[in-house]
């Protein structure tokens, strides 16, 4: 079906709760092959008022929209469970009394052209999310999925919100997420089990959410280029495990860790710290040339201890420490990234069990520390890999050190009566 250049509008009234549960557009599927007929709607340059739903699906369609004008849905605006193609472009979707775009995976459908989801180009403000992608279950979904270039704005919740997906390949490209009231990009539990492929972030605009700018937990990301400025609570927010892995876990993650990557992001103005680890890696963080400058800390990190109470049948020390690190799947490490004009410290540790790798990065003009470590005993966790230790203080402005004491300072007063050594 194709259908352009007309205005649907509703009895129901905008504002008011719906005397109808009417979908303007409603794609069905009754036939036990997936394959055979699916239902394809084209729409294009037509405008959509008042409806329960605009447009949603059974199952199994194919859906081009362009240039869709859509308000004033008392649901959301488009909800579409396993598409095959599902493509959404330079549309204007706002106020709805759900998401803009809602989109379930329930299982898996095998076509033999590829299944893809696109939305690009649009505009999508004051719905609960922008966009929200959810799984009810972790089956492999043979689809990408790319969102590039739209503008996703006032939503009372997440702009984009992501869950629960066992999905080939996501790119998120070239968006402006502005003034979200939850974060800005939420990605929780979105793996791929078939490729291995991270979740692709580049030159992304994050800003001014109410809660987190990103926020990422059981997910390999690749960021590239994005800019996250001005959030409420901090800018990056990446969540790890907080209890003892169980063997098939340490298995499977010591052979598939979930690598995080950030290249020249900017991280910068919010108003607590600017990335934040809670809990322990299931692979390594890896930032390079990225900028973290005034926000509360640039680098905040708070690790659960090693549980070896699971452990105590085990007598031998050596084998409850081999035990312990197989609890660890990854380190930190900053490489020619900057830290600077913080309004506390560029670095605060409050507990690490992972090593934190610096190289030819440059920690300057921070307010309190350069780098505060809550816990002397942490100190051993830091590594400057520079050629020459005399060197790290040509990268390094201020304190390294915490209230027991100062690294690097050959005064005794400023080690309350010991003197300190260089890790």
């Amino acid at each position: 079906m194709d259908l352009r250049d007309c205005h649907i509008s509703s009895k129901n009234t905008a504002g008011q709760s719906p005397v109808f549960q009417d979908v303007c557009f409603y794609l069905n599927q009754f036939r036990s092959n997936p394959q055979e007929n699916q239902p394809c709607l084209r729409v294009q340059s037509t405008v959509v008022n008042n409806f329960f739903m605009a447009v949603q699906n059974s199952i199994c369609c194919k859906l081009y929209i362009e240039k869709l004008f859509v308000s004033n849905n008392h649901s959301h605006a488009i909800n579409i469970s396993n598409p095959h193609i599902l493509s959404i472009k330079e549309c204007v979707i706002t106020n709805p009394g759900k998401s803009c775009i809602n989109i379930r995976f329930s299982k898996e459908i095998f076509f033999q052209e590829s299944r893809y989801v696109r939305i690009e180009r649009n505009e999508l403000c004051k719905g609960s999310y922008g966009i929200s992608i959810f799984g009810e279950n972790i089956t492999p979904q043979s689809c990408t999925i790319n969102i590039t270039e739209n503008r996703i704005c006032q939503n009372t919740k997440d702009g984009i919100g992501m869950k629960n997906l066992n999905i080939s390949k996501v790119t998120i490209e070239k968006n402006q997420i502005v003034d979200n009231g939850g974060n800005g990009l939420f990605l929780n539990h979105v793996l791929d089990t078939t490729n291995f492929l991270q979740v692709n972030l580049k030159e992304n605009k994050i800003l001014e959410s109410r809660l987190y700018g990103l926020a990422i937990s059981e997910v390999a990301v690749f960021s590239d280029k994005d800019e996250i400025m001005r959030n409420h609570k901090g800018g990056v927010l990446l969540t790890g495990q907080e209890k003892v892995p169980s063997e098939q876990e340490i298995e499977f993650f010591k052979s598939y860790p979930l690598r995080n990557i950030f290249s020249t992001t900017k991280i910068n103005n919010n108003k607590d710290s600017g990335f934040q680890i809670i809990g322990n890696l299931r692979g390594p963080l890896i930032f390079n040339s990225c900028e973290f400058y005034e926000n509360m800390n640039g680098l905040f990190i708070k690790q659960e201890p090693l549980n070896s109470t699971a452990y105590d049948e085990v007598i031998n020390k050596t084998a409850k420490k081999l035990i312990l690190e197989d609890q660890i799947f990854g380190d930190v490490v900053l490489e020619k990234c900057v830290l600077f004009q913080n309004r506390l410290s560029g670095i605060h540790i409050k507990s690490i069990n992972t090593k934190l790798y610096l190289r030819e990065t440059t920690i300057s003009e921070n307010r309190n520390y350069a780098m505060f470590i809550e816990s002397q005993q942490d100190k051993e966790k830091i590594v400057f890999k520079e050629s020459d230790k005399g060197k790290v203080r040509e990268h390094v402005s201020g304190h390294i050190g915490g209230n027991w004491g100062i690294l690097y300072e050959t005064n005794t007063a400023s080690c309350k009566g010991n003197k300190c050594t260089i890790f």
